[in-house]
C-alpha cells in the first residue's frame, strides 16, 4: 500500500511525536511517503529519518498552488489514500481534486479544533477554515475516544470515524542525563529531600498551566518540599510567569523553555503532571509512563484510557485546583505510592499503546477506508423502529442489534431511522437519519442492500395507526426499491379492526424474513396466512449479559440515592387508557405496604419519560413512605440492567424492565396492558401478573403476599435458550444477507 502523509512541518508538540511513533513501524509495513507544507522543527527532525520526506513549501498559509504538485505526485505515483494532520494541512486537502485523485483522503483528529487556535484573529480565520475542511473530509481517525464522541455531537458520521489510540515504542531505553547534571543545565537548584512536579504543554489557556501553577501555591502553604518544573512556550507565557510571581512562589516554579531532549525532563521530575482543560489522548502521558513517573492528570478525555484512579495514576476534576493539590500532597506523603504508580502506569501503557500496534491499527483503518469508498451503495442495512424517543426498550434493541451485526460483520455499514438522530449517532456510534424526513428516508433506503424493522410490536393499531401505516409503507416502499426486508425480533398485533390486520398482511407479504419474538405474534401471523414464511426467535433484549455488574452509573445512582443491593425494588409504570380506575393509589398502596413490611425502597423508573414520568410523580405523591425518582439519564442503557441485577423484584407495566429482571432471576408483579406483557410472564413463569384493567389495591395486596414466597423457576438452561432464541434474530438476518 502507498500512504502519503500531509502535515505542516512546523509542529512540535503531540503531532509530531505521533508521526514519529507511527512511521517508525508503519514504514516497515507498508511505502509511505511524508509531505511537510513548510520548514521547521517537525521537518528538520523527520529529514535525518529513514522516511522519504518531501518538501512543498507554502509562502503563506493562503498558498494553495501546492495542491497541483500534491496531486500531480499522488496520481503519477499511485498513492492508494493520503492521511491529512492539523489545521493546515486539513485546508489543502479540502483543496484538492477529488475526483481527479480518486483516492479516499482520511484526517487525524489530535486534539478539539475549537481550542487549537488562541487570538481573536486566528480563531475568527484558521479556526473557521479548519472547521469547514473538517466538514469536507468524509474520513476521520481519532486519536481517543473521547475526540471521537466529540465529533459525533458536533455531527459528523460515526460509521466513518475510527478510533486509534497513540502508541509509543516501549523497547528502546531513551538516553537521559542524571537529576544533577539536569538541574545545573537549566539552573535549578536540586535538592533531593525535594518533590518535583513537572508539566510539559503549550503555553495556552487549554493546557492549563496555570491550574497547575495555582495548585503549586496551595501545596506550599502545607508542604515547603515540593518543586514545580514547567517545560513548554507560547504566548501565555508572560501571563503564567506573572501569576506564579503574584502568588509569591516564582523562587519554587522553574520556568525551563522549549526542551528538546524530553527524556532529560522525565527522568528528572518525581510526579508527572496534567492539568488540561482538554485533551484527547496526550504523548506526556505515555511519556511520563516509559519513565515510570507517577501520574496525576485531569480527568478528561482519552485520559482514563490509561489512568485508573489509584491504581496506574491520580485523577482530579478539571479546574478543580484545590483537589489537584490535595493529589500532590498526598504522594507527598506517601511516597512509596510514587514508585508503585510510576511501576503501575508503564505496566499498563507497554502492554496497551505500543508504536506496532498504533501502525497495524492505522493500516487496517486505511484498508477500511478503501474498501468504504469504493462500495457501490453506503449501507449494508438500514434499521427502523421505535427509535429515538427515549423508550429504554426500543433503545436496547437498537443497540443491541448494532452490537449483534458488528460482531458477526465487522465491517457491516448500518444506518438507524430516528427521531433524534443526533443523540442516536452519539449513543449507537451509527449514521441516523430523521424517520419523519422523506429526502433523508428515500436517500438511506436507495443507498442500502436490507431493510429491517427491529424490535418492538410496530405492526398494531392499538397503541396508533399511525404508526401502522409508517412501518407498512417503509416495507413496501423498501422492497419497491430492491431491498430484502425484514421483521427482526418483533411482535404483531393485535389489531382491533379488519382493515389494519389487512394492511398488515400486505405488507408482509412480500416480506423476506419474518421473525417474531412471542406465540401471540406467530398465532397472529398464521391467522393472516403467513405462517410458511414465519420463524420463532425471542426479544433482542436477552442477548444483555447475564453477567453485568454495578457499572459506573449505576453505582453513582445508587450511591447519590442511598440505595444498596438488595435494598430497593423497581416500579415501572406508563400513562395508559385504560388503568382502572384508582390505579395510581392502588400501586401507591403496595409500595407503601412493601416498604413498610420489608423496609425496601420504591424506585420509580420512567422507561419512557414523556410517557410514564407524570404517572411516576404522582403515584409518589399518593404514597406514605420514602421513594426514589430516577430522572433517566443519556447512558440509561446501562443503568435499568444494572438496576435490576441489584433490585429486589421489579413492579412493571414495561416489558424490558421485566426481561432485564428475568435475566437476572428477579421476581416480578406484571401490569399488564398489553398481550405482549401476560403472555412473557406466562411463558416463562416470571412472575405474578394482572392485566391493568383489573389493578385494584385488594389484589395487589394479595400478589404482593404471593411475592414474599414466589421463586422464579428460571434456570441456566432456560436464559441460555432464550439467549440462543434472540440470537437466531441475527443468525436468519445474516444468512439471508449472503
Amino acid at each position: 500500500m502507498k500512504i502519503m502523509h500531509i502535515i505542516s512541518g512546523g509542529d512540535k508538540g503531540g503531532a509530531k511525536t505521533h508521526m514519529f511513533t507511527l512511521l517508525d513501524e508503519l514504514c516497515k509495513m507498508a511505502d509511505v511517503t511524508v509531505v511537510c507544507l513548510m520548514r521547521g522543527v517537525f521537518y528538520e527532525e523527520i529529514i535525518e529519518r529513514d522516511v522519504r520526506t518531501v518538501l512543498l513549501e507554502q509562502t503563506n498559509r493562503m498558498d494553495f498552488s501546492v495542491c497541483r504538485k500534491i496531486e500531480k505526485m499522488a496520481i503519477e505515483e499511485g498513492f492508494d489514500i493520503i492521511n491529512v494532520h492539523g489545521a493546515r494541512a486539513n485546508v489543502i486537502a479540502m483543496r484538492l481534486n477529488k475526483r481527479k485523485l480518486n483516492i479516499p483522503i482520511v484526517t487525524t483528529v489530535h486534539s478539539d479544533p475549537l481550542l487549537d487556535f488562541d487570538g481573536f484573529v486566528k480563531r475568527l480565520v484558521f479556526m473557521n477554515l479548519n472547521l469547514i475542511a473538517l466538514k469536507r473530509l468524509k474520513y476521520k481517525i481519532a486519536v481517543s475516544d473521547y475526540i471521537y464522541d466529540m465529533l459525533t455531537e458536533r455531527g459528523y458520521m460515526p460509521n466513518d470515524i475510527r478510533t486509534v489510540y497513540n502508541g509509543m515504542d516501549f523497547k528502546i531505553e531513551e538516553p537521559h542525563i542524571s537529576k544533577e547534571e539536569f538541574a545545573r543545565k537549566h539552573n535549578i537548584p536540586y535538592d533531593p529531600e525535594c518533590v518535583y512536579m513537572g508539566v510539559a504543554a503549550r503555553f495556552s489557556h487549554v493546557k492549563g498551566v496555570d491550574i497547575f501553577i495555582r495548585s503549586a501555591a496551595e501545596v506550599l502553604k502545607k508542604n515547603d518540599k515540593a518543586r514545580f518544573v514547567i517545560i513548554g512556550e507560547g504566548e501565555d507565557e508572560k501571563k503564567l510567569k506573572d501569576l506564579a510571581k503574584e502568588l509569591g512562589i516564582s523562587d519554587k516554579v522553574y520556568f525551563l523553555g522549549f526542551v528538546k531532549e524530553i527524556y532529560d525532563f522525565f527522568n528528572f521530575i518525581d510526579i508527572n503532571m496534567l492539568t488540561s482543560r482538554s485533551e484527547g489522548f496526550p504523548y506526556c502521558l505515555l511519556e511520563g509512563a516509559k519513565s515510570r513517573k507517577a501520574t496525576i492528570a485531569t480527568a478528561i478525555g482519552g485520559i482514563a484510557q490509561l489512568i485508573v484512579e489509584d491504581e496506574t495514576g491520580l485523577l482530579f476534576e478539571s479546574e478543580n485546583v484545590s483537589e489537584c493539590a490535595e493529589k500532590v500532597l498526598y504522594l507527598m506523603e506517601n511516597r512509596t505510592r510514587i514508585d508503585e504508580l510510576g511501576e503501575a502506569i508503564y505496566q499498563k501503557a507497554s502492554s496497551e499503546f505500543s508504536n506496532e500496534a498504533l501502525a497495524k491499527a492505522y493500516l487496517e483503518n486505511y484498508k477500511t477506508f478503501i474498501k468504504k469508498y469504493r462500495r457501490r451503495k453506503p449501507y449494508d442495512i438500514i434499521l427502523s423502529g421505535y427509535y429515538g424517543f427515549d423508550n429504554f426498550g426500543d433503545d436496547l434493541v437498537l443497540m443491541l442489534l448494532c452490537d449483534e451485526f458488528k460482531k458477526k460483520i465487522p465491517d457491516i455499514e448500518i444506518v438507524a431511522l430516528a427521531k433524534s438522530p443526533k443523540s442516536a449517532m452519539c449513543r449507537y456510534k451509527i449514521n441516523c437519519k430523521h424517520r419523519y424526513n422523506p429526502f433523508a428516508i428515500k436517500k438511506a433506503i436507495e443507498g442500502s442492500y436490507n431493510y429491517i424493522n427491529g424490535g418492538g410490536t410496530l405492526l398494531t393499531d392499538v397503541t396508533s395507526k399511525r404508526s401502522l401505516t409508517y412501518y407498512c409503507t417503509m416495507l413496501k416502499y423498501a422492497k419497491k426499491k430492491g431491498l430484502r426486508t425484514m421483521l427482526l425480533g418483533s411482535g404483531i398485533g393485535p389489531f382491533v379492526n379488519k382493515a389494519s390486520s389487512e394492511k398488515a398482511k400486505e405488507a408482509l407479504l412480500s416480506t423476506d424474513l419474518i421473525a417474531l419474538r412471542d406465540t401471540n405474534s406467530l398465532d397472529i401471523i398464521n391467522g393472516l396466512g403467513l405462517s410458511a414464511k414465519a420463524h420463532s426467535t425471542a426479544d433482542m433484549a436477552f442477548l444483555l449479559s447475564s453477567k453485568a455488574s454495578k457499572n459506573r452509573i449505576t453505582a453513582k445512582v445508587m450511591k447519590d440515592n442511598g440505595l444498596t443491593e438488595n435494598n430497593f425494588f423497581i416500579v415501572a409504570l406508563r400513562e395508559w387508557k385504560y388503568n382502572a380506575p384508582g390505579f395510581e393509589k392502588s400501586v401507591a398502596a403496595i409500595c407503601d405496604h412493601l416498604a413498610e413490611k420489608h423496609g425496601l425502597i420504591p424506585v420509580f423508573i420512567p422507561v419512557q419519560p414523556e410517557k410514564d414520568l407524570a404517572i411516576s410523580k404522582n403515584t409518589i405523591s399518593l404514597m406514605k413512605s420514602k421513594a426514589v425518582l430516577i430522572n433517566m439519564p443519556e447512558e440509561s442503557l446501562k443503568l435499568l440492567p444494572g438496576l435490576s441485577l441489584n433490585s429486589k423484584f421489579t413492579i412493571s407495566m414495561r416489558l424490558h424492565p421485566i426481561i432485564c429482571s428475568f435475566v437476572y432471576s428477579k421476581p416480578v408483579i406484571a401490569l399488564s396492558y398489553d398481550t405482549k406483557v401476560s403472555g412473557f410472564v406466562e411463558e416463562n413463569n416470571a412472575g405474578l401478573c394482572i392485566d391493568v384493567t383489573e389493578v385494584t389495591e385488594d389484589k395487589l395486596l394479595a400478589m404482593a403476599k404471593d411475592l414474599d414466597g414466589f421463586n422464579t423457576n428460571t434456570s441456566a438452561d432456560g436464559i441460555a435458550q432464550l439467549k440462543e432464541n434472540a440470537m437466531k434474530n441475527i443468525d436468519l438476518a445474516v444468512n439471508l444477507m449472503k
